[in-house]
């Protein structure tokens, strides 16, 4: 049985990085993220600038007759309008990830250079098919990193909650159920102040749909079980809420529930950041008089706090006479000035259950379509990235299409100009997205220890990326939120 050693699968993971663009490979296979360009790179220590456009030159006057003009001065010059936007290196926030292999797994094989190629390929994709999950997920996330919320806590079988359980089921609100996996492990912070920990769980089931654990109609949720070896008084401190007590007492409708050890203002600045009125972004002060280019056309049609049923062609009509006054003049600006304009359809971004309600009404509206035969139109509204749904045809603003990500945040539709988004990608001289740590020796594994300080057959690599996602024309997009299914959210 021939072995392996770290070096060779660390040379064989630069030699397949090397052979193959890497720059965009973390974005290729989500539902939100594939939308936006990721070429743009920053080295370690610079200053990323970028342009936005903010208004045409009106410089031209009417002075009269031709007779008149002669003695009448030129009007005051004018320039096009931009605003200059600076990234620094601060500004960009990092994901992490450790990877293992085990040598013995990998190395029951005759075949050494397959056994080095496969590992190496293996653990570059797996890795940066994390990296792309968690980015896409954290998108449509706050920057307090939250997931969601706790609307109710119960039994693990979805019966009411009895004091000192370890084991509970906890219904959740505010975030999209499909973010959990089983094996997660959790923490859950005090909604009142999203610091305090109240305890550490391990997801141990996922509910996706409303019939709750058991049928009991409490859904959708997870099922958890308090992580005893997180759940210590050396962990939380004298401070935190449920430290040391070692069950879910203390957990309570609207608590904060996120990946564990993720702190509030850990996330980049995502969609629901640059979705907002009063979020300052970069250098740019949101709030200042003359910064209303900065903010992204809003609407909310909710109705005493509660989100309402989803209407097409009253929700998107009113939009497209509002919304065209920015993308026309916008796109049309923006080629002008040499800009990047896309080409494609714009995308209408929501969770399953609203694109499902918009492909139900569809059919029902001569606006929209199911159905696309010209493969090259197809190809040319919707890139390479595929696309299988329906697509909203208005003469105000072009096509749109209607896009479903699991993950998207409830209760909201946000329609997007790809063109104006870009992730900053941060590396250290590499020009990779994903870097790897090296070790004092200059390798990236080293083999991990047990207890008793031993070594184990098991190799460990840390990896990294540093990132940030810029926006040069926030107008071009827009939010339309407090709608809902009309057969209800998950």
């Amino acid at each position: 049985m021939a072995m392996m050693n770290a070096s060779a699968v660390s040379a064989a993971m630069d030699e397949y990085t090397r052979l193959r663009p890497d720059k965009a490979q973390f974005a290729r296979s989500f539902e939100t993220i594939r939308f936006f360009k990721a070429r743009d790179m920053m080295m370690k220590g610079e200053k990323y600038h970028y342009k936005v456009f903010t208004q045409p030159m009106r410089a031209v006057r009417r002075v009269g007759n031709a007779v008149a003009a002669e003695t009448e001065e030129f009007p005051e010059a004018k320039q096009i309008g931009h605003v200059d936007v600076e990234v620094a290196w601060s500004d960009l926030y990092e994901f992490r990830a450790s990877v293992e292999y085990s040598t013995l797994a990998e190395s029951k094989t005759k075949d050494l250079k397959h056994a080095i190629y496969r590992t190496a390929v293996k653990i570059i994709e797996q890795t940066e098919d994390n990296f792309g999950e968690m980015i896409n997920a954290a998108m449509h996330q706050n920057g307090d990193c939250v997931m969601a919320k706790v609307s109710a806590v119960y039994d693990e079988d979805g019966t009411p909650y009895t004091a000192g359980q370890t084991d509970a089921f906890l219904a959740i609100t505010g975030g999209a159920v499909s973010q959990f996996q089983v094996g997660d492990r959790l923490d859950i912070r005090n909604g009142a102040d999203g610091t305090d920990i109240r305890c550490c769980v391990v997801v141990n089931d996922v509910i996706p749909d409303s019939s709750g654990p058991q049928g009991n109609a409490v859904g959708p949720g997870i099922v958890v079980t308090i992580d005893s070896t997180q759940n210590a008084v050396e962990r939380f401190g004298a401070s935190q809420d449920s430290a040391g007590e070692g069950n879910l007492n203390n957990v309570a409708a609207g608590d904060e529930i996120v990946l564990e050890r993720e702190a509030d203002s850990s996330n980049f600045q995502s969609l629901p950041v640059w979705f907002s009125y009063d979020t300052d972004v970069f250098n740019i002060t949101r709030t200042a008089k003359g910064s209303a280019w900065s903010i992204p056309m809003i609407t909310d049609k909710s109705s005493g706090g509660s989100p309402v049923d989803l209407d097409l062609e009253a929700h998107l009509g009113l939009m497209a006479m509002e919304w065209s006054r920015a993308i026309k003049f916008g796109r049309r600006a923006r080629k002008r000035e040499g800009l990047t304009v896309s080409q494609e359809a714009m995308v209408a971004l929501g969770p399953n259950e609203l694109i499902a309600e918009a492909s139900t009404q569809v059919g029902d509206a001569i606006s929209y379509t199911v159905d696309m035969t010209d493969q090259n139109m197809r190809k040319k509204l919707f890139g390479f990235s595929g696309f299988d749904g329906a697509y909203w045809r208005n003469p105000l603003i072009g096509p749109i299409s209607f896009v479903a990500d699991p993950v998207a945040t409830p209760n909201c539709l946000r329609f997007m100009e790809p063109s104006s988004w870009t992730f900053i990608i941060g590396h250290d001289g590499n020009h990779q997205t994903i870097s790897w740590l090296d070790q004092a020796d200059g390798g990236r594994f080293h083999y991990e220890r047990g207890s008793n300080g031993r070594l184990k057959g098991v190799i460990v690599a840390g990896a990294y990326m540093r990132l940030a996602l810029a926006n040069d024309q926030p107008r071009a997009n827009m939010e339309l939120r407090g709608v809902k299914s009309s057969v209800g959210n998950y």
